[in-house]
């Protein structure tokens, strides 16, 4: 917006620079082609929940019983229904630009803040997804999601626990095929197979060779395989059993700012560069879900009149969104850590 110059101060007057209303104009469609074409991994291993409210109730029944034989009376088999509540939270990303700064920049310096805070906006919910794993936040079962002790039936405990958090467990040959079978195996309460078929190996960077080799070779030479000594080379059994899914978020020193379980900011626990995942991403319901409330979308004060920019001289552009990841089924995933 340009302000009929004073007589006596010149053409440009009090007016916005050419330049910073070209900024302007160019800044939301700079914001959303980054935001559209930065590339993202959540619809890889997540499902997206849109939500209309400011937390979302999730709920679900226990797993119907296997079919029984028919003798006399029908057996009546008494369903559970458990629910889980998860609050939205607001996130916001605010940068200030010099009004002086941005009329006199003559390298294009601020020409690339737009495209920059498009990329943080559609990141956002990779991060937060990341952040929820290495907090190991809750599931539904009340327990954290990596536990050693998962009840296999909530209500009898006399049924025993499953465990998909895996320590002392690199990620080689032998390693890998005993998660993947013990993810198969998990059961339900009435001692019949969840039908968990794992489909994803995710590790961070450091982590991607090694997966790749497990998952890609024609031939690997383990040291041993199973319980067997090996000698040279061997066909790799393994080979296209999973999928791949690289994550830098994971990778050690990795952190980030998001909220606990009780609303209290924090920063995440750090990544690993030794700790790897295995998950069933092919059921209906995926061991991570992203409740999107308002996905990103960016504001300004630019307006010269407004008091920012009119006391302080400083254009102010935020971008502001909420939502929650959500992890679901434990069954569903497992955590491995060397």
């Amino acid at each position: 917006m340009a302000i009929n110059p004073i007589p006596g101060f010149g053409n440009q007057g009090f007016a916005e620079s050419a330049d910073a209303l070209a900024f302007f104009l160019a800044f939301d469609t700079a914001f959303s082609a980054a935001y559209q074409t930065t590339p993202v991994w959540r619809n890889k291993i997540a499902n997206d929940r849109p939500s209309v409210a400011d937390s979302e109730l999730y709920g679900w029944m226990d797993r119907i019983a296997a079919m029984s034989p028919w003798s006399g009376p029908r057996t009546e088999t008494g369903l559970q229904a458990e629910t889980l509540r998860v609050k939205n939270r607001p996130f916001q990303l605010t940068v200030s630009i010099n009004k002086w700064h941005l009329a006199d920049d003559q390298h294009g310096l601020y020409a690339m803040l737009p495209a920059q805070l498009g990329q943080q906006a559609a990141k956002w919910a990779d991060y937060q997804i990341a952040a929820a794993l290495l907090d190991n936040l809750k599931g539904t079962d009340g327990l954290s999601f990596f536990n050693s002790a998962h009840p296999i039936d909530y209500y009898a405990p006399s049924k025993g626990t499953y465990t998909n958090d895996y320590t002392s467990t690199a990620l080689n040959a032998t390693n890998l095929a005993n998660v993947v079978a013990a993810m198969r195996s998990r059961k339900a309460q009435d001692g019949t197979p969840l039908m968990v078929e794992p489909d994803t190996l995710i590790v961070p960077p450091a982590l991607q060779y090694q997966a790749m080799t497990l998952l890609n070779a024609s031939f690997i030479a383990p040291q041993t395989l199973g319980t067997v000594t090996q000698v040279g080379p061997n066909e790799n059994v393994l080979k296209g059993m999973l999928n791949l899914v690289v994550l830098p978020e994971l990778a050690a020193g990795m952190s980030f700012q998001t909220f606990d379980e009780d609303g209290n900011k924090v920063v995440s626990a750090s990544g690993s560069d030794t700790k790897w995942y295995v998950a069933a991403l092919g059921h209906a319901v995926k061991p991570i879900t992203w409740q999107m409330r308002q996905a990103p979308i960016i504001v300004n004060r630019t307006d010269p009149r407004d008091p920012t920019v009119f006391d302080r001289a400083s254009y102010v552009y935020g971008v502001e969104g909420r939502g929650a990841p959500v992890l679901t089924f434990p069954f569903l995933m497992s955590r491995c850590a060397a």
